[in-house]
This record gives structure tokens, C-alpha cells and sequence, in this order.
């Protein structure tokens, strides 16, 4: 449900126009540089890829979830850039579930359409990296603190704690967006 009580059939065009646009074109590009980098450490033994991720200075969430996709899905490059269009994807309706509850269904309307056709959305939903998930992760963060701040939830609680845990462990940019909104909230 969203915004005014019903489900809003109208969100679900920008919804499937998201899944399309980011599954257009998703393996005709080799992977580029960083991406050589996730597909050669999920290749690699559990242990040996936690030693590699965090010896290259990166945080390990994501290396473990995409490591545990290529474990139901494969490892080609299709395969490791899905992963991203699936929380690329998933952004949408957080996004439309955030301007339904700050600004009501027509704001939802025209945020989900804005995150179904944002080009940094649309990039970062076909590269094989952390980015997408971050962004899924940030969204669930930023509807949290909405319905907290519009007085549909008297406590963040233990959601919202895990979701900032997710993002610490994510990236190091997860840091600005807490550091910013978690002191302003008490």
C-alpha cells in the first residue's frame, strides 16, 4: 500500500519500466575494472575472498550476499550484474513509498518515475559492485526515518539499526548519510 490507503495501480508502469531499462543491454559491455575485481573474489574459496576484500579496503556485505548469489545463479557477467538490477529495481517502490508518506500518491507517482529513469540509478543497476545495493539500503533508511518523522512509527527501532548496520557494512559513504540524519532525529 501506499500513500492514501490502496494500492496505486499507476505504480506499476514506472515499476516494470525500471526492470526493463536495467535489463537492457545488461551483458553486452565486458566487465570493466572494479568488476574484474568482484568476479575474481567470489571465484575464490569463502576465507581467501573475506581476506582479499578487506586487504583491498573494502567493506565485506556485499562481497558475502553476491558471493552467495553465484551460488544459485552463476558467476558470468549477466549473472553478477542482475544482482545490482535486482536492488537497483527494488529502489522504485521504496523511493515512491517515501514520497507517498512525506507528500502523498501523486508525489509517489512522480518519484518512482524519477527513480525508474535516474541515470545514476540505471548505471550503477548494471554494474557489478556495491552501489546498487547500497542505494536499496539507503532507500529503506530514508522510508524509515520518513514514517518516523511523519508520526506513522513512534520508535526507529531494530529495523532501522540493522539497515544502518547493512549500509556501515556496505561502504564507508554510508557514514555521511548517518552521521548527517541520526543526530537530527534525537
Amino acid at each position: 500500500e501506499i500513500g492514501e490507503g490502496k494500492f496505486d495501480a499507476w505504480l506499476l508502469v514506472p515499476f516494470i519500466a525500471a526492470l526493463l531499462l536495467r535489463l537492457v543491454r545488461l551483458d553486452t559491455a565486458a566487465l570493466w575494472l572494479d568488476e574484474t575485481f568482484t568476479a575474481r573474489w567470489v571465484a575464490l574459496p569463502w576465507a581467501e575472498m573475506l581476506r582479499a576484500v578487506l586487504a583491498d579496503n573494502h567493506l565485506p556485505l556485499y562481497f558475502v550476499a553476491i558471493k552467495a548469489w553465484t551460488s544459485i545463479a552463476t558467476d558470468s557477467p549477466w549473472s553478477l550484474r542482475l544482482f545490482s538490477v535486482l536492488f537497483s529495481w527494488a529502489m522504485v517502490p521504496l523511493v515512491a513509498a517515501t514520497a507517498a508518506t512525506l507528500s502523498g500518491r501523486s508525489a509517489a507517482r512522480w518519484a518512482a518515475w524519477l527513480a525508474a529513469l535516474s541515470p545514476y540509478l540505471l548505471q550503477h543497476a548494471q554494474d557489478a559492485r556495491m552501489y546498487a545495493m547500497l542505494g536499496f539500503l539507503a532507500a529503506i533508511h530514508l522510508l524509515l526515518v520518513a514514517r518516523f518523522v511523519m508520526g506513522q512509527t513512534k520508535h526507529l527501532g531494530l529495523a532501522f539499526l540493522a539497515v544502518n548496520a547493512a549500509m556501515l557494512a556496505t561502504h564507508y559513504y554510508a557514514v555521511f548519510l548517518i552521521a548527517v540524519e541520526v543526530p537530527l532525529l534525537f
